[in-house]
Formats: C-alpha cells, sequence, structure tokens
C-alpha cells in the first residue's frame, strides 16, 4: 500500500502517487514488494538495489548521508500477541520525505489518520527533517507506551510475589523478559542512530534540528534505562520464584525427613517382632500392646528430640 500526504495551502491533501507535484510531500509505503519499489524508485531516483534492502535484509538502524539522508529506526510492533520491532525507514529528499514499513508502525499509523483529519499538519510548516523528527518522535513515545503496558503487568506480579505465580504467569513473565530484551537491541541502536543525527553536518539540517534531534536523543536514552529497570525487575522476580520454590522444597524435605526419622524407630521395632526368633514378651498374653506402648513411646521422644534440634 502506498499512501501520499500533500501539503498544499495550509491543508494536507491525501493525493495519487502517479501525480506528484513539487509541494512538500510525504510518501509512505507499507508492506513493500518489487512493484512499489520500482514505482518509488522512478519517482526519487533512489537506487533500486538501496530500497530493495527493505525488504531482503532485516537490517540494523544507522544513518547515511549523500544525495539523500537514509534514516533507519527500529519501531516497536505487536505481532500475533507478541511484542517485536521492526526497521522502519526514512528517506530526506529534496521536497519529498519518503517513509517505508515492512510492518505496519502504530505509532506512524496514528499520524497518517491524524493528517487525513486535519490534524497535526502543522509539522508540514517546517522543514523535511522536522518532520523526520516527528516520526522518530512518535516511535519513542510508543516505546514508551509499550514498556508501560510491561510495567503495570510486572507490578501485578509484584504484588503477588510472595507466593509462587502459575506455570501460566511464569510464561507470561518470560515473555516481557523477551520483549524486554528485543527492545534493549533496537533502543541501543536507536540511540547510536539519534547520536549521529544531532552531529549532522548535513545541509539539509541546521542547528534549530540538531537540537531536537539533541533532545530526542536524551528522551531515547532515558527510555533504555526505563527499559533497562524493567528488564531488572523481572530478573528480580524470576529470582525470587526460584527462591520460593526452593525454600518451599525444603521445607517439603525437611518434614518428609523427620517423619521418616519418627516412623524408622517403630519400623525397626515392628521388623524385629516379624522375625520367626524367641522374642521379649513373645509369649507375654499383653505382649502385644506392650511392643505397641513402646513404639508410641519411641515416638513421642524422637519428637521431642528432633523438635529440640530444629
Amino acid at each position: 500500500m502506498i499512501e501520499v500526504y500533500e501539503y498544499s495551502k495550509g491543508k494536507i491533501i491525501e493525493t495519487d502517487f502517479e501525480n506528484l507535484s513539487n509541494n512538500k510531500t510525504w510518501i509512505r509505503i507499507i508492506d513493500p514488494d518489487e512493484d512499489k519499489l520500482n514505482l518509488i524508485k522512478e519517482k526519487t531516483g533512489i537506487p533500486i538495489e538501496e530500497l530493495e534492502e527493505t525488504i531482503e535484509e532485516d537490517e540494523r538502524p544507522k544513518v547515511e548521508t549523500g544525495r539523500y539522508i537514509e534514516i533507519i529506526y527500529r519501531a516497536p510492533i505487536v505481532e500475533k500477541g507478541d511484542i517485536k520491532t521492526t526497521p522502519f525507514y526514512i528517506y530526506i529528499l529534496a521536497n519529498k520525505i519518503v517513509t517505508i514499513e515492512r510492518d505496519k508502525v502504530t505509532a506512524v499509523a496514528k499520524l497518517a489518520t491524524c493528517l487525513k483529519n486535519q490534524k497535526e499538519k502543522e509539522i508540514f510548516k517546517e522543514d523535511l527533517p522536522y518532520i523526520a523528527y516527528h516520526l522518530l518522535d512518535k516511535i519513542n513515545d510508543d516505546f514508551v507506551s509499550k514498556i508501560d503496558i510491561i510495567s503495570r503487568q510486572i507490578d501485578v506480579y509484584e504484588d503477588s510475589s510472595n507466593k509462587i505465580l502459575s506455570n501460566k504467569d511464569m510464561e507470561k513473565l518470560y515473555d516481557q523478559s523477551v520483549a524486554l530484551t528485543i527492545f534493549n537491541q533496537g533502543l541501543i541502536a536507536n540511540v547510536e542512530v539519534l547520536n549521529v543525527l544531532r552531529k549532522s553536518k548535513n545541509k539539509k539540517f541546521d542547528n534549530e534540528n540538531r537540537e531536537l534531534f539533541n533532545e530526542l536523543y536524551y528522551d531515547a536514552l532515558q527510555l533504555l534505562d526505563n527499559e533497562k529497570i524493567q528488564r531488572e525487575n523481572v530478573s528480580n522476580l524470576f529470582n525470587l520464584q526460584s527462591i520460593l520454590a526452593s525454600s518451599r522444597l525444603n521445607i517439603s524435605m525437611k518434614k518428609l525427613t523427620y517423619l521418616a526419622i519418627i516412623f524408622s524407630v517403630p519400623t525397626i521395632i515392628s521388623g524385629i517382632y516379624g522375625m520367626n526368633v524367641k522374642l521379649p514378651f513373645g509369649n507375654h498374653p499383653y505382649g502385644f500392646h506392650i511392643i505397641i506402648l513402646i513404639m508410641i513411646i519411641m515416638i513421642f521422644v524422637t519428637t521431642k528430640l528432633l523438635n529440640k534440634i530444629k
């Protein structure tokens, strides 16, 4: 799918890709294929080899400058209930900004919806690097939202951390740990991208653009710190659950050991009296009762001794 948003006379116009003008334009490509990329190449002059990388490789975030500026950024997505990241491509040309999403990025889709409704159109009053900044800022906000969701779920588990979680809860906790690890990898790379952009000497960037990306850089660092805190919380929960399970197992084993010791003496006595030899009280009319009484006394004495040893 290709969406085209053109800024003309103070309004956002959703136009046809075949009829591009010289106005400031955002070209949004979702789920790219060879046909779409060939159209982009014809209209923008971006080399097809460069565009094909958007569907052939899972590239690490980076910035490349030349005749145009290429920015690759990681964005969070939810796929079949799993939280992941996907590469988001931005190409800044003379009067056009091209974005490519292999998977639909929620933050970018929301911005597109706002533009259709003539909201947030003020961003097109600025230069193209500002639009790129705005897109990356929206993606960072989406990271914040996703991490906050995970944080609230972790808080629920922490409130019940004094009891052993079910297998289903542990699986969910593990999935959140995986999601945070994936976020960590993406955010580290994103921070590197923003660091390059805030120091960029490209003629398309003025001091105001660099200052904006500088703010975005520190926001991303704070976001990375927040992610690390949540990942540590998950790790602590796993460790606590392991300690609780181990502690309960030790208590159970201790109780079983006590029972085994307590009943070992009566077992030995009953085993001895099971032998076919002459034994004390063997012919006594109350022999059975005497032996049972001895067993009870031994159980009582053993229990007292074990209670003192605790």
